[in-house]
C-alpha cells in the first residue's frame, strides 16, 4: 500500500509542476484583449447572469474576471495564472442567491464583513486542481491523511488487480465529488438583505496572510466601491484606518 502511494503522491507532485502556469512562462505569448472578442464573451457573460442573479448584483470587476476565464486567456494570481469554468461559478452564485450554501465571513480587517465562498477545485484547469486533489488525500510531507486511510483501502481492496492509472482515477473523482476542497474564492457582502458579488480571489495572493488580504481588498474590492455606493462608507473607513 505504501509504495501506491508513494507513486500517486509523486505523479500528483509532477502533475502540479507541468500545470502550474507561472507569468514567465506566459509572458511571451501574453494576448491582448484585442486579440478576441472581448465584448462577445462579456454580453454573454451579462446573460447568463441575468438568469442567476435573483436581487443580487454583480460588481463589473467580477464581470471582467469571469470574461477574462470564459475567453480562456487566464488571470494572474500572485506569480501564477489560473483558468476557471465560469459555469461551474454562475452555478455556484445561483445557489447563494436561493439560500441554498453562505460563505463564511473575514473576522480580520481589512476584508471583516465580506464573506467568502470556495468556488472549489474543480473550476480550474491548471495547477490548483491537482494541488487540491493531492491535499485532499495527502500532508506535506506525502503521508496519506490518518482519517483518509480507511477510505483509500477500500479503494484499494475494490480494484486490486486494476491497473495503477485506475486507482488513481478513483482518488481523483473521490476528491473532486467530496467538493470540501481548498480552492479559490468568489466574495461578496450582503447589506440589506441583497447580496452584491465583488471578486474571484485566491487564499494567497502576497507573501503571507495579512498582505494577501490587503492586496485582495485594494486591488480588487475597492474597485466596487464607487459602483456600489451603499458599500463605500464602511470600506473607507477602512481603506483610511489601513494606511
Amino acid at each position: 500500500m505504501n509504495q501506491i502511494l508513494e507513486i500517486i503522491y509523486q505523479h500528483l507532485c509532477e502533475q502540479e509542476s507541468k500545470r502550474m502556469i507561472t507569468i514567465e512562462r506566459t509572458e511571451p505569448m501574453i494576448i491582448s484583449l484585442c486579440d478576441f472578442d472581448y465584448e462577445e464573451f462579456r454580453k454573454d457573460v451579462k446573460e447568463r447572469l441575468k438568469i442567476k442573479l435573483k436581487t443580487g448584483l454583480c460588481s463589473e470587476f467580477l464581470i471582467d474576471q469571469f470574461t477574462i476565464h470564459k475567453a480562456n486567456q487566464g488571470e494572474k494570481y500572485g506569480d501564477k495564472t489560473e483558468y476557471y469554468n465560469v459555469s461551474e461559478i454562475l452555478q455556484l452564485i445561483e445557489q447563494i442567491e436561493d439560500n441554498k450554501v453562505v460563505g463564511t465571513p473575514f473576522k480580520k480587517e481589512p476584508l471583516s464583513g465580506y464573506l467568502h465562498i470556495h468556488h472549489n477545485a474543480c473550476t480550474g484547469f491548471g495547477s490548483s486542481l491537482v494541488r487540491n486533489i493531492k491535499e485532499y488525500w495527502f500532508k506535506n510531507n506525502g503521508k496519506i491523511h490518518p482519517h483518509r486511510i480507511e477510505e483509500f483501502e477500500k479503494i484499494l481492496n475494490q480494484h486490486i488487480n486494476n491497473q495503477l492509472s485506475t486507482i488513481a482515477i478513483i482518488m481523483h473523482d473521490k476528491a473532486v465529488f467530496n467538493r470540501n476542497l481548498r480552492g479559490e474564492w468568489l466574495m461578496y457582502k450582503i447589506v440589506d438583505n441583497k447580496k452584491y458579488y465583488l471578486c474571484l480571489a485566491a487564499h494567497k495572493e502576497g507573501i503571507d496572510r495579512r498582505e494577501s488580504d490587503k492586496n485582495i481588498f485594494f486591488n480588487k474590492i475597492s474597485k466596487s466601491l464607487m459602483e456600489f455606493p451603499e458599500l463605500k462608507f464602511q470600506s473607507v473607513s477602512k481603506m483610511n484606518g489601513e494606511r
